[in-house]
């Protein structure tokens, strides 16, 4: 069974730290899949940096 974790973000949120939690939230199953949700598209860029 595959396991899906979503992770959001905002305009407030650490892009550091959201990045950081992304892989790791992955690791808990080898079938995981991870989503990033934002309605911020520079935040979503900020973190996609920082990955």
């Amino acid at each position: 069974m595959q396991k899906n974790s979503f992770v959001t973000a905002d305009e407030y949120s650490n892009a550091s730290f959201v990045a950081s939690d992304l892989p790791s939230q992955a690791e808990h199953w080898s079938d995981s899949q991870v989503v990033l949700l934002s309605d911020n598209e520079e935040k979503i860029i900020e973190i996609l940096v920082e990955t």
